[in-house]
């Protein structure tokens, strides 16, 4: 069975054998993923709110709880390096 890569592991490949920075492939590289990250921080952020909107839901699932909001925090730090990076270009 043949592995597909995903997303982002493609966004890295990509950029991994782009030799200068006036590349004119990079604006788009960094847009897409802008869009595929941020498409991901909301469904993250949603599920947040779904699921631990009381003391109570993230007292009985902290685990859970400290999984998620790492996530999206480490999605809000890509987002914002992605922004940042493309305001250099």
């Amino acid at each position: 069975m043949k592995k597909r890569l995903s997303k982002e592991t493609c966004f890295q490949s990509r950029c991994f054998f782009i030799r200068e920075k006036d590349d004119p492939r990079i604006p788009g590289l960094l847009q897409s993923q802008i869009e595929l990250v941020t498409k991901h921080l909301k469904h993250l952020e949603s599920r947040k709110v779904e699921l631990f909107s009381t003391k109570e839901s993230i007292q009985d699932n902290y685990g859970h709880y400290l999984i998620l909001t790492r996530a999206i925090e480490r999605n809000r730090a890509q987002l914002k390096w992605l922004e940042d990076t493309l305001a250099e270009m």
